[in-house]
């Protein structure tokens, strides 16, 4: 596609195997501006000229409303619009503040159910294309007795990106984004320490679905002047009721929370179902108090059956939701103490168990004759996987994110039914970005993390000859490592060439050759060298094994 980084097929753009990242930086008018520039630069006018549209009066009456709940929530983000219009413009493609306004508009009322850009939100009704999984741990359960955080975006695969906002005023910090938006942004972090896994469940409780603000505005204003969890909270519970601004939260102080609810307030506390330094959340909660938000009055909610399963919480859809919480427990509580990025990433790499029906069109007719999951085994590692990113925050400019596009897992099995996606080359591998103090440091590290993989993908690469199979495609897979370092280089001597935001858009190049060079490089490393899928090949016990406490939910059909 001319114009862009991005790979098109027949004129359609296809989703990237490796995550781009944009740098944004400045006054919020300037982040706008450069957001716009950076889209245009990774994705072509497309990205832009899809917000294109026409407006009902009813439709500008509701963004009028709504524009009054940013002023009142979250103002920085008017400034920042009229930044993105102005950047649009100065690539070429005319956008109105109309059109900036509504793609920020999902997940922020419920009063139109086509409103474009936006999803309805009710109580009894729960989407279940959003299947995301998160977890927190600290103190007793890492290796180190640092924090460590985790979270997947399980949704259709959309276009995604890794963004780094490092404003004039408040915190710095770094989240991932998609095209279409998705109704939540996790995971995240800032520079205080803080980070946000998962985007909590849909539970409303006794409040009304109304105006708010979306997800992925009020996400962010809490990143950015939150400094620890009980600030979070604060702002989190503070938002209209439009949304669900829940999440879990965690900070490097051993303070973490997940908020299920907040009308009647359900603030989930490490302990509260015996977790020792450690919490997990899925599309589901864990408090029985919640039990009257769980059923229409005739015993089912959304059709499926009103079950409680310890450790698991309510049932809210096919129990994949309750399933993977059961994953989560059974890592977080059996292997307290193991807790680190290798084990994070097997965590995610082992497969569900298959379907019990090796004929899937089969197997889903089960799966919704049981109204209980009969035959399927949910883990958090599954095909539903848009995003995944690895956390290790910190109170400072050391924090460490560590993303993958799609599942890492080759063997992933479904979520759900339909839930058959099917990303384009992936590689598998996690990149790694550090949340530093400027651009310039923040393409340091990603430069520096690339050399040590090329090393190794060589070394490795270098036991082989050409008389072995996987020589040559790999061998051609790490000269693409070498071509994205070579870029690397290039766009940040033209940035240390230019002065303040004209030097942003090129260390963002920078970082997404830096960060892609890792990926190809970690791509021909992990080829050649297994990466574990089970505790055991960490040199654990055997997951289910029977030396722990395991908790699994087997329906009765």
């Amino acid at each position: 596609m001319k114009n862009s980084e991005s790979v098109s097929e027949d004129g359609v753009p296809l989703v990237s195997n490796i995550v781009p990242v944009i740098i944004l930086q400045g006054s919020d008018y300037e982040i706008g501006f450069q957001y716009s520039q950076q889209l245009y630069d990774v994705f072509g006018a497309w990205a832009l000229q899809r917000l294109k549209r026409n407006f009902t009066d009813e439709e500008i009456a509701a963004l009028k409303v709504y524009q009054e709940h940013i002023e009142k929530y979250a103002p920085e983000f008017i400034e920042r619009f009229k930044g993105t219009v102005a950047g649009a413009a100065s690539v070429g493609v005319g956008l109105s503040y109309e059109e900036v306004l509504i793609e920020s508009c999902r997940g922020a009322h419920s009063k139109f159910e086509t409103y474009p850009g936006t999803e309805s939100h009710s109580s009894r009704k729960i989407n279940l294309h959003d299947g995301c999984s998160g977890f927190v741990a600290w103190g007793s359960a890492t290796k180190d007795g640092r924090l460590i955080s985790a979270g997947s975006c399980d949704h259709p695969i959309y276009h995604s990106l890794v963004i780094i906002v490092i404003p004039q005023s408040g915190n710095s910090y770094i989240y991932p984004a998609f095209i279409p938006p998705s109704p939540g942004i996790h995971p995240c972090m800032n520079n205080k320490g803080l980070c946000f896994a998962h985007h909590g469940s849909p539970i409303f409780g006794n409040a009304e679905p109304g105006y708010g603000v979306s997800a992925a505005l009020h996400i962010q204003h809490t990143l950015r002047f939150a400094d620890n969890v009980e600030e979070a909270i604060a702002l989190q519970t503070s938002y209209p009721a439009g949304i669900k601004a829940g999440g879990l939260l965690a900070d490097v102080s051993g303070n973490a929370c997940n908020i299920e609810c907040r009308d009647p307030k359900i603030i989930r506390k490490a302990g509260d179902h015996a977790e020792r330094d450690f919490l997990y959340a899925t599309n589901t909660v864990l408090d029985r108090s919640l039990e009257p938000y769980m059923s229409d009055g005739s015993g089912r909610s959304l059709g499926w059956p009103v079950i409680y399963v310890e450790h698991g919480g309510w049932n809210q859809d096919d129990m994949n939701s309750v399933r993977r919480n059961l994953c989560l427990w059974n890592a977080l509580h059996n292997y307290h103490g193991e807790i680190d990025f290798k084990f994070t990433k097997m965590l995610w790499r082992m497969p569900s168990k298959a379907p019990d029906n090796p004929d899937l069109e089969q197997a889903v007719i089960e799966l919704n004759e049981t109204r209980g999951g009969g035959g399927w085994d949910s883990y958090i590692g599954n095909m539903g996987i848009c995003l995944l990113g690895i956390m290790q925050p910190d109170n400072g400019n050391q924090g460490l994110y560590h993303v993958c596009a799609g599942p890492p897992g080759s063997r992933a099995e479904p979520l759900t039914q339909d839930w058959f996606f099917h990303p384009i080359a992936p590689l598998r591998v996690f990149y790694e970005l550090q949340l530093a103090s400027c651009p310039a440091e923040i393409v340091s590290a990603a430069k520096k993390r690339a050399q040590y993989d090329l090393y190794y993908a060589n070394r490795e690469l270098r036991r082989l000859t050409y008389n072995d199979t996987a020589y040559v495609p790999l061998n051609k897979t790490l000269n693409n490592a070498a071509i994205e370092n070579q870029k690397g280089d290039y766009w940040l001597s033209q940035a240390k060439l230019h002065e303040d935001s004209e030097s942003i858009c090129f260390y963002a190049r920078a970082a997404r050759a830096f960060t892609g060079c890792q990926a190809y490089a970690k791509h021909v490393y992990e080829s050649l060298v297994a990466q574990p899928v089970s505790p055991t090949e960490l040199g654990l016990k055997t997951w289910f094994g029977d030396w722990g406490k395991w908790e699994s939910y087997q329906p009765q059909r």
